[in-house]
């Protein structure tokens, strides 16, 4: 159990870093995809072709969020947090696998900010 609610601390740092970043550049997503690629694909609705190979699940997400904030650059930007927070997640977890607990967090973290 301890190990999980490192998980989510974890995930919780990657994802409030991340929204910090985005809240400092409110006009452009500086997280995923800066050239704003996406954006502009939720506004056009991308056909179905190009969502399968480009990968399903971040566009089934994106477009599940754009739908209810109806807002293409908000949802980039909450995409590029959760991507950030599970990001950082999956370092602990992993590296929680291989190295033991105790240390585990901090070296998670260098290597997020490192990244």
């Amino acid at each position: 159990m301890k190990r999980w609610i490192s998980i989510a601390i974890a995930f919780g740092i990657g994802l409030g870093f991340q929204l910090f970043l985005e809240s400092l550049v409110p006009y452009s997503a500086i997280g995923f995809d800066p050239r704003g690629l996406y954006i502009l694909e939720l506004y056009s609705h991308p056909p179905l072709i190009h969502i399968v190979s480009s990968g399903i699940i971040y566009y089934l997400v994106s477009l599940g969020i754009n739908d209810v904030t109806l807002d293409p650059l908000l949802t980039i930007k909450l995409l590029d947090s959760l991507v950030s927070g599970l990001f950082v997640a999956a370092l602990y977890y992993f590296t929680s696998k291989t190295i033991g607990d105790k240390y585990v967090l901090p070296l998670a973290l260098i290597a997020f900010f490192n990244y």
